[in-house]
């Protein structure tokens, strides 16, 4: 903790802090140093507070507002941002949360998903620390267009970025990431134009800090000059989980979803599409299960009281989408189980990060058919070993069979019309 402003290390011991995490203590001489890092560490190993503390470190020496800009890939993780850097109110540090909001206020800590960032950058100056959480996502295609007026804005894109990125027509733009070409006549000019106005890191003086748990170079570089990035990386393997698939047929995943379930704790259940969050909370309902669920498409006051709720034990099973597969951090999370698996084995780790954290155990169970196991042999390869095959009681499940179809066919019809309703709420009230 030396390494850190006297007031910054009494907030710590106060809030029962009192050793850092092998990521925070690679981040932290950068609380006195200005070079851009790039923090690479598993899920669940503190890498918020690993940007905050030496964010903070810098701030309190100057004490002026708009100084750190925090982009995140999702509102939840924007608000569990917020609500870690609240601890640090007694400094004096105000923190503006942009959660779809135009305003800005008179802040030191600013806080916003990309769009909501775009928003608002053009009237935000002074920014002096740069920080990306979840970067992989952020340099992804959802948003390639906030982000690029983002770093453009700020001054730390890079020529070629600027170039490659702003000059393509919006076709151009959809194969940007899948092969390179030439850019047609038509954009000369405007690449040009792009050129005179984008600089490039090594001329800018914000400090930038990148932070993921799985590092793709080769996106990052359609953005930033990595060069000018130091690469700190903690390479431990997460031993702490241990992973599981249960093989079935396709038709009968969910008689083994309910058997899983049946069988353990407090679980999250992933599924790839947001109908499967209607359809398998409300099949898990009518077999007696505390369950909720979450998706991209709930208002965020409502996904919050969800996650809350699910925290503090109100409900035993929580479906979602991939939207709280990264950072959110949930404590007391023994199991994860994969409906079905993710299209990138990269959001497998991401998945499976949401147990196991910090010191503690756990395990993650994959619903794996007869079409997935190409999408498995390409995640044991991520996660370095062969998954182990969890048997389920076979007996068992012949006779809960009819209970469970019984409560499929209930629901199933329900649940399109209750997603149905939230399309139009959302619509309504958008």
């Amino acid at each position: 903790m030396d390494q850190f402003n006297g007031e910054i290390a009494q907030v710590l011991r106060k809030n029962k802090i009192t050793a850092l995490t092998p990521i925070q203590a690679l981040t932290a001489p950068y609380s006195k140093r200005k070079n851009n890092i790039v923090g690479i560490s598993r899920t669940g190993t503190g890498k918020t507070l690993a940007y905050i503390l030496p964010a903070l470190h810098r701030l309190l020496k100057h004490k002026k507002r708009n100084y750190v800009l925090i982009i995140a890939p999702t509102k939840d993780l924007v608000v569990q941002i917020v609500a870690l850097l609240k601890m640090f109110g007694p400094l004096g540090l105000r923190t503006a949360s942009l959660t779809g909001q135009n305003e800005v206020s008179d802040s030191h800590f600013i806080v916003g998903t990309p769009g909501a960032v775009r928003k608002v950058i053009k009237n935000v100056k002074g920014i002096k620390v740069l920080v990306m959480d979840e970067v992989d996502k952020l340099f992804g295609k959802d948003y390639e267009r906030d982000m690029t007026k983002i770093l453009k804005s700020i001054g730390v894109l890079s020529i070629k970025a600027g170039a490659e990125l702003e000059g393509r027509t919006d076709d151009e733009r959809k194969t940007v990431k899948r092969k390179k070409g030439t850019e047609s006549a038509d954009n000369k000019e405007n690449i040009a134009r792009i050129k005179e106005n984008c600089t490039t890191t090594k001329k800018s003086e914000v400090q930038m800090m990148l932070f993921t748990a799985t590092y793709d170079e080769t996106l990052v570089k359609q953005y930033l000059d990595v060069t000018s990035f130091e690469v700190l990386e903690v390479k431990d393997r997460n031993d702490k989980i241990v992973h599981h698939y249960v093989f079935t047929p396709y038709k009968h995943r969910i008689h083994h979803l309910y058997e899983l379930c049946t069988n353990l704790s407090k679980c999250i259940i992933f599924v790839s599409r947001i109908f499967y969050t209607y359809l398998l909370s409300n099949l898990l309902k009518e077999l007696n299960f505390n369950v909720c669920f979450i998706n991209g498409r709930i208002p965020q006051k409502e996904k919050n009281a969800v996650i809350e709720g699910f925290k503090n034990n109100d409900y035993s099973i929580l479906v979602t989408t991939d939207m709280l597969s990264r950072g959110i951090d949930i404590p007391a999370v023994d199991n994860i189980i994969n409906f079905d698996l993710p299209v990138s084995r990269k959001e497998y780790i991401h998945r499976v990060g949401r147990t196991a954290r910090m010191s503690a155990n756990g395990r993650s169970f994959s619903v794996v058919t007869q079409y997935d196991l190409e999408k498995l042999q390409r995640i044991e390869q991520m996660i370095g070993g062969r998954m182990v095959e969890y048997g389920v009681d076979e007996n068992r499940m012949d006779i809960n069979r009819s209970k469970v179809e019984a409560a499929f066919e209930k629901v199933h019809k329900q649940s399109k019309m209750e997603m149905a309703e939230m399309d139009a709420r959302t619509k309504r009230d958008s």
